[in-house]
C-alpha cells in the first residue's frame, strides 16, 4: 500500500542591514493570527484512479471560516462541466459527456470565488490540464 504525504512549507525572513550605525534600536511586530488567505490552485490533475492527483480542487489555508464559496470549471468551448458551492467537493473529471469533452480538449478554465468570515475575499481564475 502506498502512502502519500503532502507537505507545504512557508518560509519568510526579515533582514535589516545598517552601515556605520552606532546604536540600533527597533521593534518588529509580527502577528501570525492575521495573514492573507493562502489559496493554491493546481495546474494539472490525473483522474486515472491511481489515488494520486485524481481530483481537481483548491488548497485553502486561512485562520477564518469560509462564508461563501463558488468554483466553476469550463471546457475551452465554454461548456460548464463542474459547479460547486461546497469547499469540500472535488472534481474528478466525471461528467456523463466528458468523453466528448476529453476528445476535443484537455485544457479547462476555472473561476474561484471565496469569502471568509473576516471579510477577506479571494477571486482566482486560470486554466489547468487534465492528463490521462
Amino acid at each position: 500500500m502506498k502512502k502519500i504525504f503532502s507537505i507545504l512549507i512557508i518560509i519568510f525572513s526579515v533582514s535589516i542591514v545598517m552601515c556605520n550605525a552606532q546604536t540600533i534600536t527597533d521593534t518588529i511586530d509580527f502577528n501570525p493570527d492575521y495573514s492573507e488567505p493562502l489559496v493554491i490552485m493546481p495546474n494539472a490533475f490525473t483522474p486515472n484512479g491511481d489515488g494520486i492527483n485524481d481530483y481537481f480542487y483548491p488548497f485553502i489555508s486561512y485562520n477564518y471560516p469560509i462564508v461563501s464559496y463558488e468554483l466553476r470549471i469550463y471546457g475551452l468551448n465554454g461548456q460548464e462541466v463542474f459547479y460547486s458551492t461546497d469547499p469540500f467537493t472535488r472534481w474528478g473529471g466525471d461528467k456523463s459527456d466528458m468523453e466528448t469533452i476529453h476528445n476535443n480538449t484537455k485544457t479547462f478554465v476555472y473561476y474561484l470565488n471565496v469569502l471568509f468570515s473576516d471579510g477577506a475575499r479571494k477571486r482566482l481564475r486560470g486554466s489547468f490540464l487534465l492528463l490521462l
